[in-house]
């Protein structure tokens, strides 16, 4: 796969991972768990930004996601899963926060798989640091996630989220 395939596809994703998380947001009452949702949208923005910059400097253009790519990108079988959970027309969360702490987790474990593929297929090390750093801030997510998942459900309450850096 080119280098700019790899990057448009993981675009896509973290694209379609922001409106997972905003969609989670809308649907959580609870401030402190909207608010954890709002930051989880705002990281996979920042990273649909930094792949942006590196596939410009790579296609010396600024990527333009199309319908086609998006096509492309749920055919491909190593990302398929993926997108199933992101389905930006069968984003459906039940009322159950539970079930969006679910979705997120098991979200963020398949791009961390689907990024540990990218960076063993890239013969680029600028491409390779890229993707490890990615695994990192969606391992990052996914404790997020997990954490909350067993806060809520140990003390029915959301965890006071606060401002996390990465």
């Amino acid at each position: 796969m080119k280098i700019t395939d790899i990057l448009k596809t993981a675009m896509v994703l973290e694209e379609d991972g922001r409106a997972f998380y905003l969609k989670c947001a809308e649907k959580t009452e609870n401030p402190k768990g909207k608010e954890m949702f709002l930051y989880l949208a705002g990281e996979e923005e920042r990273h649909y930004k930094k792949l942006g910059g590196k596939y410009k400097e790579h296609a010396g253009r600024a990527a333009k996601i199309t319908d086609s790519d998006r096509k492309n990108v749920a055919k491909k079988e190593h990302v398929h899963i993926l997108k199933s959970v992101f389905d930006r027309k069968k984003i459906k969360i039940k009322s159950d926060i539970l079930d969006a702490l679910n979705k997120g987790s098991e979200a963020e474990r398949k791009s961390i798989e689907v990024y540990g593929k990218f960076e063993k297929s890239s013969d680029d090390d600028a491409l390779k640091k890229l993707f490890r750093w990615l695994i990192k801030e969606e391992e990052n997510h996914l404790a997020i996630l997990e954490m909350e998942y067993e806060f809520v459900t140990e003390t029915g309450e959301w965890h006071d989220f606060g401002v996390v850096t990465s």
